[in-house]
Formats: structure tokens, sequence, C-alpha cells
């Protein structure tokens, strides 16, 4: 019986062919977002991104839109003084 890294090996070289062969055949090119950054690392610097994603994607989309980044709730606190 193979071991766990031969399989793993096997496994990652299947992948590998399969991808390359993919680009090869020009699979990945014109993809709907070509060019631009994926939404999920758009918010990267906010601590709380992922809140507002996990609130946006599954809980309760309207909540997600009226919840403020850090950075704008911050200014509206001091400004309000």
């Amino acid at each position: 019986m193979a071991s766990f890294e031969e399989l793993h090996r096997a496994w990652q070289q299947i992948s590998e062919n399969r991808i390359r062969c993919a680009q090869q055949e020009g699979k990945f090119d014109n993809l709907p977002g070509f060019g631009r950054p994926l939404e999920e690392f758009m918010d990267i610097n906010d601590p709380h991104g992922w809140a507002r994603r996990a609130i946006r994607d599954s809980l309760r989309p309207q909540v997600a839109d009226s919840i403020p980044p850090p950075s704008l709730s911050v200014a509206e606190r001091t400004s309000s003084r």
C-alpha cells in the first residue's frame, strides 16, 4: 500500500497537470473579474472585515451595509464631542 506522502505527491502531480493543461487550452482566459482583486481581500486591513463578510454573506445582508468601517465610526464619535 502506498504511503500518505506518495499519495499526496501523486495527487499534487495530477492536480498540477490538469491546471497546466487547462491553462494551455485557454480555460482560464477571460474569466469574470479578471484583473480585479478578489472581494474577500478588498478589506484586508479592516480587522473586522471577516465579521462584516460573515454578516453580509450568510446572516443579514441588510445589516452589513449599515455597519460603518471602524475609521468612519471613530471619526463620527470624535466629531460629535
